[in-house]
This record gives C-alpha cells, structure tokens and sequence, in this order.
C-alpha cells in the first residue's frame, strides 16, 4: 500500500502549530514573571519596554498610602501630580501597573485595596494634567494569592 503525498501547504501549517506551541509552553513556564515576559515580547516585536526610551517608576504603596487604605498621603499626592505634569509636558502615555496584594484588611480585601490603589494613583496622574486616554491601568490576575511582597506598583513613562 502507497502512502499517497501530502499537499505542500501542510508543512507550513506544522511549523505554525509547533511555534504556537512553544510559544505558549514558554508563556506558562514563566507565569510567575509576566512583567518580564510582556517586556521581551515587546522588545522583541519593537516595541517600547518601558526602560529603553521611556522612564519606569517602580513604587512601593506602603510610602504613598495611609496605612490599609486608598488614600494617598499629601506629600505622595503632589509627587504622582508631578509625573503627570512631566508626562504631559512630553506628550507621553503613563502605564500604571499593580503587581501583588497586600493582605486583606478589616475595610478592603486585597484584590480590592490594590485596584482602590492603582485608581488613586491614576487619578493623582489624571490631575497632574494628563488626559485620561494617555492613561493605562493593569491590574494582573492575582488567583487569591497573596504573597508576603505585598503589593508593588510600576508607572511607566512613554513617548508617544
């Protein structure tokens, strides 16, 4: 018995299929380091990375927040006004990114304190004199985990 010959275009349609494959096995071995996934997706795509051309800010919630809550401190406030004012200065766009949890407090839990937070941060950005569509919150699954880290948040700064 003959095997007969496959059309040309299927071995085209392999390659894609084992790439999407490799592609995903890599995404899901580094799920606990998307920022630095999503960063070399970028830059491997040409994109900005948030480093190169731009600025990042990578802030601690613990030094602009009052204590288990979403209410920034007036030193803080004036500090995140005055990222906006320079973003909107450059004509640039402000990705405000919240990475983590802190634990679940008596008037929030922590998936709710962290997007409070990330709100007012955007908000203090919004104020500085940035337009609210040069503003991008990213707040990532967090799957009820919580981790000892608490909550980190990263602000980026790129040109348009």
């Amino acid at each position: 018995m003959k095997a007969g010959s496959a059309p040309p275009w299927t071995t085209s349609f392999i390659d894609l299929c084992l790439l999407l494959l490799g592609f995903f096995v890599m995404l899901h071995a580094h799920t606990g380091q998307q920022a630095q996934v999503v960063n070399g997706i970028k830059q491997a795509l040409g994109g900005n990375n948030g480093t190169s051309a731009g600025e990042s800010h990578d802030i601690d919630p613990s030094a602009l927040f009052e204590p288990n809550e979403a209410l920034l401190k007036p030193a803080a406030r004036g500090r995140i006004m005055a990222l906006g004012r320079h973003a909107a200065a450059m004509h640039a766009r402000v990705t405000i990114e919240s990475i983590g949890a802190d634990r679940a407090v008596r008037r929030f839990d922590g998936w709710e304190l962290a997007a409070a937070r990330t709100a007012a941060i955007a908000r203090a950005v919004q104020a500085g004199g940035l337009s609210d569509q040069a503003i991008t919150i990213s707040i990532p699954e967090m799957s009820g985990r919580v981790t000892g880290k608490g909550q980190r948040i990263a602000i980026g700064i790129m040109p348009r």
